[in-house]
């Protein structure tokens, strides 16, 4: 590391505490960085990329607009920026919110307060092994640019021999599965992935992803369940998991099992309607149709909750092909509110899967009678009178338009 010259690196500081920004921006100068850049937020910090060469990110994780998460993301998905090293710094010191951000492959975390000391040293090791590697690093690095790539055999490759250089960090292996898995060599994956056991390693919790893939595939739900409480246990932030893991013991015959899964799943969605209305299709499909309205309900402001929940069943029943019990579920949210424009709409568009195209204009005019600014409705309106009107009905055309429509 003695050719190592700090002043030759460009730091991207995402901070909206000016205090601590202040404070970062300052450590990093009197250590010797001379060229840094700070921004207010991750949209601030992410124009900055695009204008300025970047060598590394220190990001606060809560921000407005565009927060940590959001900037590593677009950060790590993009073809231009996809290699900079990353350094989350937080005050949020849960161990849940550290794995969930550690999935997403960041170089270091740090939680607040910082002392310049540590700042200085995390900076400084994450650049060094960035661009003056070790033989580990080196084959790891290029093996990332290698898959990037898609050049999957020659990655393969490089892993190999950056495991070979340190056997202790899972990395490598998780890649080696992930390579295993895509070319359907799924005992030589499994292999790999088991060895992803090293919890200071930001992508061991990723492997167990790829383990529940590969079992929920060979329907071993037994496997598939212990690898999930696992991964669950690791990095509890994530939804889709706790739901996988309520399927896989809806599977196995543990009932209990599935809704404490679930419930868990309500509880971390933090009342976000998306994703209650995700678990609650999940009920659904498997019939649990007094969990599902608990879990609408709960989600629902007060004033419109019936009609809510009626709607999201029909949603539900429509998607499953039972029109009938679909149309019942709308009836009865129309009578909550009659001139919904939301369940209008719907009930027109399941009444054009059913081929009752009258029924399906009676509702859409109901809704644009009290909403006449209700754009989709006028559309959808349009598209079926003038299909009505032709000669050659198509009714695979106009389902083909009407799939996926709902409010």
């Amino acid at each position: 590391m003695a050719q190592f010259k700090k002043s030759s690196y460009a730091v991207l500081v995402a901070e909206d505490n000016m205090m601590i920004q202040k404070m970062i921006v300052n450590s990093l100068k009197q250590s010797g960085y001379k060229k840094i850049f700070a921004a207010y937020d991750g949209q601030e910090a992410w124009q900055i990329l695009q204008e300025e060469k970047v060598h590394i990110i220190v990001s606060d994780y809560y921000m407005p607009k565009v927060d940590g998460l959001e900037l590593l993301s677009k950060v790590r998905r993009s073809r231009n920026f996809w290699s900079i090293p990353f350094i989350m710094v937080t005050s949020e010191a849960r161990r849940s919110k550290v794995m969930f951000s550690t999935e997403e492959e960041i170089e270091a975390y740090m939680v607040k307060p910082v002392s310049p000391d540590a700042l200085n040293e995390y900076v400084t090791k994450v650049l060094a092994n960035r661009y003056y590697p070790d033989p580990f690093n080196k084959y790891f690095l290029a093996g990332k640019a290698m898959l990037r790539n898609g050049v999957k055999q020659d990655a393969l490759k490089a892993f190999q021999e950056a495991s070979s250089c340190n056997p202790r960090k899972s990395a490598p292996y998780f890649y080696m599965g992930q390579i295993l898995e895509e070319s359907n060599r799924h005992e030589d994956a499994i292999r790999y992935y088991k060895k992803c056991d090293d919890q200071s390693n930001n992508l061991y919790v990723r492997a167990f992803d790829g383990l529940t893939r590969i079992y929920l595939e060979q329907k071993d739900y037994i496997s598939a369940v212990k690898v999930l409480k696992k991964a669950i246990d690791a990095s509890p932030a994530n939804i889709d998991r706790s739901m996988q893991l309520g399927e896989c013991c809806l599977e196995t015959g543990d009932i209990a099992g599935a809704r404490k899964s679930l419930s868990f799943a309500v509880t971390i969605s933090e009342n976000d309607e998306k994703t209650i209305e995700k678990i609650a299709k999940f009920y659904y499909d498997y019939d649990m149709l007094d969990e599902a309205k608990e879990v609408l309900g709960k989600a629902y402001d007060n004033e419109l909750r019936e009609l809510k929940v009626f709607n999201q069943f029909g949603l539900m029943a429509k998607e499953r092909g039972e029109y009938e019990k679909a149309q019942k579920y709308y009836l009865a949210a129309l009578q909550v509110k009659p001139q919904s424009e939301i369940v209008n709409y719907n009930c027109a568009v399941l009444h054009i899967a059913m081929k009752q195209y009258g029924v399906a204009i009676a509702h859409l005019n109901r809704a644009l009678l009290h909403y006449p600014d209700f754009a989709t409705g006028k559309q959808l309106l349009e598209k079926l009178e003038k299909f009505t009107q032709t000669e050659d009905k198509n009714f695979e055309t106009l389902a083909q338009v009407t799939e996926g429509l709902s409010c």
